[in-house]
């Protein structure tokens, strides 16, 4: 699945060749979207004062609104297993959901910065990374998050673990590193000037980072 302006929701069932629209029931911009098994699925977005979640249970076919309106702008939505979630964004704004999204609450993130994006391991460690070269961190699921020195003042707009190693990329070809579940952060040789959305790691050594200009490291 892809997601993006206007509420466009494209998904593929052939590894890519074709992508085909989904009817997402809403003009809002989608800025996430995770799915646990081919079937069930979130997707989260939003405007600035204005957020939205969307859930669906036959792989995409029918979408149904879980959360509207209450929050602001969502850009990161991530699920360890069908029930215990959590998205972020504007304004330091984190929720939790601990039965499958039918009921959001919000959780103390001791940031205002705008966080871009949300990776746990489990149901209770996880980081959450953003504005500032913000990076915070939780070991209860989310109870208490704290925040962890990334070293850079530059916004940071993705974070992906593979058990304890971890990566975050941000702005002008940033990349981070770290090989104690987050508690310490060191500098990758920089590879492009180009700002980095999106890290994905199948494990620890299989690492995959999109960004602007079509850059793929």
């Amino acid at each position: 699945w892809i997601v993006g302006k206007n509420g466009l929701i494209l998904n593929t069932t052939n590894g890519g060749q074709n992508w085909g629209p989904q009817t997402s029931g809403t003009n809002i911009f989608l800025s996430s979207v995770f799915f646990i098994n081919k079937n069930t699925g979130w997707v989260a977005g939003g405007y600035p004062y204005e957020s939205v979640i969307l859930h669906t249970t036959d792989g995409g076919m029918s979408w149904n609104h879980q959360l509207f309106g209450e929050f602001s702008h969502l850009e990161s939505i991530y699920f360890v297993n069908s029930e215990v979630g959590w998205a972020v964004g504007y304004a330091g704004t984190i929720l939790k959901t601990t039965n499958g999204g039918i009921n959001w609450f919000t959780q103390t993130s001791n940031s205002i910065e705008w966080l871009f994006s949300v990776h746990f391991i489990n149901e209770n460690v996880g980081w959450a990374v953003g504005n500032a070269g913000t990076i915070i961190k939780t070991t209860n699921g989310g109870n208490n998050w704290i925040t962890i020195a990334s070293g850079t003042q530059v916004v940071l707009y993705s974070v992906n673990f593979s058990n304890n190693v971890g990566w975050v990329v941000g702005h002008g070809g940033l990349v981070l590193k770290s090989t104690d579940e987050g508690e310490n952060w060191n500098t990758q040789l920089k590879k492009t000037n180009k700002s980095l959305h999106s890290i994905n790691c199948f494990d620890e050594n299989n690492v995959w980072i999109v960004g602007e200009g079509g850059s793929i490291l």
